[in-house]
C-alpha cells in the first residue's frame, strides 16, 4: 500500500539532441531582442498566414486537430504560444543541416507542411542575424507550392463580403495563380454559368508567357481582386458606394449597358478597406434600353451579335485596370491619358473621318449607299458618337479610358478580321474602322507591356 517511485524509460539519443537544439533556439531568440524576437509583430503576423494556409490547405477539420494536438507549438493553449514554435523551427532547421538529432512529431506533421512564412523568418535571422530576405523565403518552394515568397510577403486577401465566397487556387478557379491565396469573390446566383468563366479568364487570357508582358503576375503582385455580383446594385450594397458609384447603377433615361467597375482607389468598408478590383455583374441594363429591368448578361450569341457578353466584360474591366497598372506600375501617368496616346487618338480620327462613310456605317445611317437624316453633313467620329454616346465619356471614364478598355476584348477575342469580341458587337465594328493607332499601343501594353517601337508605329502610319 506504499508510494511506488515514478519510473520513466531512458530518451533516445536523437530526442535529447533535439531538444539541447530547441533550447538553444530559446536561447537564440532571447540574443535577438531581451523581448523574445518571437514576440515581434512581424513574426506573429507571419505565423497567422501559416495558420491561414493550414486551414485553407488541410482543411478547418484537420487545421483544428493539428492545434490540439500540437497545442504547445502552433495551438493558443499557452501565454506566448510563438516561443516554442520559434525555437522548434530553430531546431528542425539545425538538424536539416547536418545537426544531430531526430525531428519531433510537430516538424513533419505540420510545421514542414503548413509553416513557410515563420521558417523562413527564423532562417532569415539564423542565416545573417538579420530579417530575411527573399531567398529565405525561396529556400521553401515546392512544386505545389511555387512562390512562397509570394504568399508571404505579398500576397494580401480580399475583403469578402457576407454572402460571398473567396475561392482559391484550384484546377477550376485558377486566380491568383498560387496555391493559399485567393483573389477571387464569387458573390452572384447563378454560378453554373458565371463562376468559372470570370476566374478562367485572369488566368488564362492575361498574357504569362515568356517574352509578354507577364499581366497575371503584375495583377497578382498588385493583390487585384476580381468580384462577380448578381447586379451593379447588389454590388454597390455590399460594397458601398463609395466603391460602386450611383453611375455604374446605369439608371439614366437609356441604359448604357454597363457591365462591370473597376476600383483603383478603394474606400473602407465596415472598417476594412478592399483591395484594387474589378467587378463584373450578371445582370445588366442593356445599352439603349428604356426599361430600367435588368437581363441576364448573354455567355452565347446575343441578339446584337456578341458571342459573349459576359467574357467580353470581364475583359474589358481587365483592360482598364491594366490602363491603370501601367501607370502606377510604372511611376507614371495611365498610357490612355498621356500625350502619346492622344495623338495616336487624333490620327486614328482623321484617317476614320476621312473615310467614305458607307464603308463604315450601315443603316440606319447608310441605306443603298446614301448617308440618312439626321446623319447628314456629319464627321464619322460625330456619327459614332450620336450612335453611341457613351464613347465621349461618362462619369469617372474619359474617351480614351474607354478605348483603352474597350479595344482590350477585341484584341484578345477578335476574329476573322471582324471585331466582334467587344462587349457590343455593333459598336465595336464601327471602332474596327477607327481602330489603328490606339490599338497598336494598347496591344503592345496589353501583351507586351511596352510602347511600340518606331517600326512598328512606321508600318502602321503612326508617327
Amino acid at each position: 500500500t506504499g508510494v511506488y517511485p515514478q519510473v520513466s524509460a531512458p530518451l533516445a539519443a536523437g530526442v535529447i539532441q533535439h531538444t539541447g537544439l530547441h533550447e538553444m533556439g530559446h536561447q537564440y531568440d532571447y540574443a535577438l531582442s531581451a523581448a523574445a524576437q518571437a514576440n515581434a509583430a512581424t513574426f506573429s503576423n507571419f505565423v497567422a498566414k501559416d495558420q491561414s494556409y493550414m486551414d485553407i490547405i488541410a482543411g478547418t477539420a484537420t487545421a483544428t486537430s493539428l492545434r490540439a494536438t500540437y497545442d504547445y507549438f502552433i495551438g493558443p493553449g499557452t501565454v506566448t504560444p510563438w516561443r516554442e514554435l520559434f525555437a522548434e523551427e530553430f531546431a528542425k532547421m539545425a538538424i536539416q543541416q547536418g545537426a544531430a538529432g531526430t525531428q519531433n512529431a510537430v516538424a513533419a506533421a505540420a510545421i514542414t507542411p503548413y509553416f513557410q512564412c515563420s521558417a523562413a523568418y527564423v532562417r532569415g535571422y539564423a542565416r545573417t542575424g538579420l530579417a530575411p530576405d527573399a531567398s529565405d523565403f525561396a529556400a521553401f518552394n515546392t512544386a505545389n507550392d511555387p512562390n512562397v515568397n509570394y504568399r508571404c510577403n505579398t500576397y494580401r486577401a480580399p475583403v469578402v463580403p457576407a454572402g460571398c465566397t473567396l475561392y482559391m487556387q484550384t484546377p477550376l478557379f485558377p486566380y491568383p495563380y498560387h496555391p493559399g491565396t485567393g483573389n477571387y469573390v464569387y458573390c452572384g446566383s447563378t454560378p453554373a454559368t458565371y463562376r468559372f468563366p470570370a476566374g478562367d479568364y485572369l488566368k488564362d487570357r492575361l498574357p504569362n508567357n515568356t517574352g509578354s508582358s507577364f499581366l497575371r503576375d503584375k495583377f497578382e503582385n498588385s493583390n487585384i481582386t476580381l468580384y462577380v455580383f448578381t447586379s451593379a446594385a447588389a454590388a454597390q450594397a455590399k460594397l458601398g458606394v463609395g466603391n460602386i458609384p450611383n453611375v455604374a447603377l446605369d439608371t439614366g433615361a437609356t441604359g448604357l449597358g454597363i457591365l462591370g467597375w473597376t476600383q483603383t482607389s478603394p474606400q473602407p468598408i465596415g472598417g476594412q478597406t478592399p483591395n484594387k478590383f474589378i467587378a463584373v455583374w450578371e445582370t445588366y441594363r442593356p445599352f439603349g434600353a428604356t426599361s430600367t429591368a435588368l437581363v441576364a448578361v448573354e455567355t452565347t450569341v446575343a441578339t446584337d451579335g456578341t458571342p459573349n457578353r459576359f467574357r467580353s466584360g470581364v475583359s474589358q474591366q481587365a483592360g482598364r485596370m491594366t490602363d491603370y497598372l501601367s501607370g502606377s506600375l510604372n511611376s507614371t501617368t495611365a498610357l490612355s491619358q498621356r500625350a502619346i496616346f492622344a495623338t495616336a487618338f487624333t490620327k486614328d480620327q482623321t484617317a476614320f473621318n476621312a473615310k467614305a462613310t458607307c464603308t463604315v456605317f450601315i443603316a440606319p445611317v447608310c441605306v443603298g449607299g446614301v448617308v440618312q437624316a439626321p446623319y447628314t453633313g456629319k464627321t464619322n467620329w460625330q456619327i459614332l458618337t450620336t450612335l453611341y454616346p457613351d464613347l465621349t465619356g461618362t462619369a469617372g471614364i474619359n474617351t480614351n479610358q474607354f478605348l483603352f478598355a474597350e479595344q482590350v476584348p477585341i484584341i484578345v477575342f477578335s476574329t476573322g478580321g471582324t471585331a466582334n469580341g467587344g462587349t457590343r458587337k455593333p459598336m465595336d465594328d464601327r471602332l474596327f474602322h477607327f481602330n489603328n493607332c490606339t490599338l497598336l499601343y494598347t496591344n503592345t501594353q496589353y501583351n507586351f507591356w511596352r510602347l511600340p517601337t518606331t517600326a512598328e508605329l512606321t508600318a502602321k502610319n503612326c508617327q
